[in-house]
């Protein structure tokens, strides 16, 4: 089977929304999986692909920001052979209970969409419309405190879509480091296996000596004419049950003093 990228209509280019509002009760199973369905015969379903899954991660104060960019695909699933069929993919996955969830991105063709902040309601009307116009809308629900629902529309069975999940997560400070866990259980979920994730630093003075608590990692610096210069790493995902990135606390006699800034705030 060979992949292909869809190349959409621009006319017919929709706004994802990102819904961060959770459902008014906490029973919720949590879990991670990523299924591909029929969006026409929603009991038609099968487990999906992640095709490729990359982190971007920049220190903010006490936190890091994580960027999560995930591409995916119907391969090897019973839709593969479907050719023209769109499907829904649906990626249900979980995050510590202090993620702060704050910005999602839908690739349509060259274009990337930001998505807009609706109450659930209102973006779940619109987008189930959608759906049934074949236009291009993603949808991120927060079902939990901790369970997160990303559902993206159409994808072609011969095609792959990638999405964007940025979210800020309160870093674990010791004596000795400063970390973060990064989400792989839904990347375990995928019906062909990653081989590999890669890891992308941005990093001041202040924060040295990039690493992870599980696994040994060579970081090289690249640097990118917008972006500006980071390490980057490839980190295998054979045997890879948890991922912790982490760098040299920043603590002095027990005490880290920042100042966050953000347009006009300070945190």
């Amino acid at each position: 089977m060979r992949l292909k990228t869809i190349r959409y209509d621009h006319n017919k280019l929709i706004t994802l929304f990102l819904i961060l509002g959770a459902l008014p009760f906490s029973a919720l199973q949590a879990y991670d999986y990523i299924t591909v369905l029929d969006h026409q015969q929603q009991w038609n379903r099968d487990q999906g692909t992640i095709e490729s899954a990359e982190f971007t991660i920049h220190p903010r104060g006490v936190y890091m920001e994580i960027g999560m960019y995930l591409t995916v695909s119907a391969r090897q699933s019973y839709f593969e052979e479907e050719e023209g069929l769109n499907l829904e993919t649906i990626l249900d996955f979980n995050l510590p209970e202090g993620a702060i969830v704050h910005d999602s991105w839908l690739w349509i063709g060259e274009d990337i969409i930001q998505a807009e902040i609706l109450d659930r309601w209102t973006a779940g009307n619109i987008y189930e419309d959608i759906v049934g116009r074949n236009q291009d809308p993603s949808i991120l629900y927060k079902q939990s405190a901790t369970q997160y629902q990303l559902r993206i529309f159409p994808m072609e069975a011969d095609s792959t879509r990638r999405v964007k999940v940025t979210y800020l997560m309160p870093a674990d400070f010791s004596a000795e480091n400063i970390s973060v866990n990064l989400p792989i259980d839904l990347l375990k979920t995928s019906r062909v296996p990653l081989e590999y994730i890669q890891v992308q630093a941005f990093l001041d003075d202040e924060w040295e000596n990039p690493q992870f608590l599980q696994t040994p990692a060579d970081f090289e610096e690249v640097n990118h004419p917008t972006l500006g210069k980071s390490l980057i790493t490839e980190v295998s995902m054979q045997n890879l049950n948890s991922l912790d990135f982490a760098l040299n606390s920043p603590m002095k006699e027990g005490v880290y003093l920042n100042n966050f800034e953000q347009g006009n705030e300070n945190h």
